[in-house]
């Protein structure tokens, strides 16, 4: 990295970082101008290989050379580096997040990257919902536990993986890969938003960035949107219910967004066939909890998994 002035000169360079299951995702801030060259000689000295997607939050590239020619990243753009060739980044300074994936597990998914360094990628539902979900796995990060943040590096890594697929297929609607980064976003944001009462259909296309007709439509094999935040919200209660047997109900239902005890009975008890109270009765005097059978969310969730993971787009 060269920079004007001195090279003991202080400045300001401020690094957020977190790492699980083969990605980092780091937060730059970076106050002044600087220009990055990746060369051979630097790739040397690293042991790791690193595929990395660049948001720009903030902050213009006065220039940027790779493969393709020169193309400045701007704010809102999503860059494409493979960190195993060569590019030059001349910047007035910026602010954005970079997903770092293990080149390795990239290849596993897409045996042809190459061409792809330096791209800019096309604005589409699924690079809008890759930035909404980066952004709010990356506060997430910061309170997970291990599980859940190799959950989040799953969804992410998922979703990054689709979001090139469709930068060379160019054809979202014809992918069922791409409605399935979707939905994983949607599942995701209800998961960590259940709580709120004014977790809608409207307030959740809003963060995910796509349109309500877009959340309609990924949320079929669930009937709707709605049902889909009751069915996430039921199974949150009931895992409360056997991890803290003395939960009170009324402020269980609350706290998963049911309007009130009344209501989180009603829906409780039509999915599960027993009621909060007698569900948590038996956890009280079971040495063990007894598990909570699958539900219809867990039951399409896994089938869709099982396509996603099947699914492939040459």
């Amino acid at each position: 990295m060269e920079r004007a002035g001195p090279s003991d000169a202080p400045f300001h360079l401020k690094i957020s970082h977190h790492q699980s299951s083969g990605i980092m995702l780091n937060k730059y801030e970076f106050e002044m101008p600087f220009i990055l060259k990746r060369t051979y000689q630097s790739m040397a000295r690293v042991d790791q290989e690193f595929i990395c997607i660049h948001y720009r939050i903030k902050g213009r590239d006065t220039g940027c050379f790779f493969q393709g020619g020169e193309c400045p990243t701007r704010p809102g753009n999503i860059r494409y580096h493979d960190l195993t060739r060569q590019y030059v980044v001349d910047s007035r300074g910026l602010t954005g997040f970079t997903l770092y994936i293990d080149r390795a597990l990239l290849l596993d998914h897409m045996p042809s990257i190459d061409h792809l360094h330096g791209d800019l990628m096309a604005d589409s539902p699924v690079t809008r919902v890759f930035k909404t979900t980066l952004r709010s796995a990356f506060e997430q990060f910061k309170h997970a536990n291990a599980s859940e943040a190799a959950s989040l590096s799953g969804i992410l890594t998922a979703i990054a993986i689709d979001a090139i697929k469709l930068q060379r297929i160019k054809d979202l609607e014809s992918s069922e890969i791409g409605q399935m980064s979707v939905l994983q976003a949607v599942v995701n944001h209800i998961k960590q938003n259940c709580h709120k009462r004014d977790c809608t259909p409207e307030s959740i296309a809003k963060a995910i960035g796509v349109s309500r007709t877009k959340l309609y439509r990924v949320s079929q094999p669930f009937d709707t949107p709605m049902e889909l935040v009751r069915q996430i919200r039921l199974r949150k209660a009931a895992e409360v219910l056997r991890k803290a047997a003395d939960t009170n109900i009324a402020n269980l239902a609350d706290s998963v967004g049911f309007s009130g005890r009344q209501a989180f009975t009603r829906a409780f008890t039509a999915e599960y066939e027993v009621s909060p109270k007698d569900y948590r009765k038996a956890m009280r005097s079971a040495a063990t909890a007894t598990p909570v059978r699958d539900g219809p969310v867990d039951i399409i969730w896994k089938k869709l998994e099982e396509s996603f993971k099947n699914a492939q787009i040459a």
